[in-house]
């Protein structure tokens, strides 16, 4: 644990699962396991700004009822483990894609290259 954002972050190697802010846990959330949270209803973590309030629906307050079960937490806690493990995996993918501009721009390049 280390000091993240006036918080703490929870790491499993490189990979930060995990947030306690204003003596809250939030647990990273995808489409794998926001079931789990809005079954439990727990909701995302929410900040506000300039009046507006967001929610930030990638983390979600860890239910009350882990803190009673450390068996449980374990359960929850690495599947917000393969939730930032999946986000970096989908990241990784997208930043290897060459962008269709710069591809398009070379081959401009190389025509007036040739003229």
């Amino acid at each position: 644990m280390k000091p993240f954002f006036g918080g703490f972050e929870l790491k499993y190697g490189d990979v930060q699962f995990a947030w306690v802010l204003n003596d809250t846990l939030y647990f990273k959330v995808d489409d794998g396991n926001r079931p789990d949270f809005e079954e439990a209803g727990v909701p995302p973590f929410e900040y506000e700004r300039n009046g507006k309030v967001f929610a930030v629906r990638k983390l979600h307050e860890a239910p009350a009822f882990l803190f009673d079960d450390p068996d449980e937490m374990l359960v929850w806690a690495r599947k917000a483990i393969d939730a930032e493990m999946r986000a970096q995996k989908a990241k990784a993918k997208k930043k290897k894609r060459p962008k269709k501009n710069a591809k398009a721009k070379k081959n401009a390049l190389s025509s007036r290259a040739k003229s």
